[in-house]
């Protein structure tokens, strides 16, 4: 697997859960997956490590899959309301989950000394 292939598939299950959604747009999809993929990959810490490029990658699928697609749906679905803590209307209250809770089952590496 390559990067590429895993931000594609990544932004093609996204597409096809949000092309109903009135703020869809594939390019704004795909830059949403690129934002959370670099969050988790930074979030991982793989600089401390001596893993090699392919098997981040393979680490990032099997493991991250998931928590990527989180993040970039929930930074999707927060357009137009940046930075928002509460919002009333019509009898609708929404509170979000901050990111931080999607990326807090993501451990670093440690190097050992």
């Amino acid at each position: 697997m390559t990067e590429s292939a895993l931000l594609n598939s990544i932004a093609e299950e996204l597409n096809t859960e949000l092309s109903s959604q009135p703020m869809y747009s594939a390019e704004i999809v795909a830059l949403k997956v690129k934002d959370a993929y670099r969050k988790v990959r930074a979030r991982r810490c793989y600089e401390n490590t001596s893993k090699k490029e392919d098997d981040i990658i393979n680490d990032l699928y099997k493991r991250y899959f998931q928590d990527i697609k989180d993040v970039a749906l929930f930074n999707f679905a927060q357009m137009g309301a940046p930075f928002q803590t509460s919002h009333n209307e019509n009898s609708v209250v929404r509170a979000w989950r901050t990111e931080d809770n999607i990326l807090g089952n993501i451990d670093a590496f440690i190097k050992v000394f």
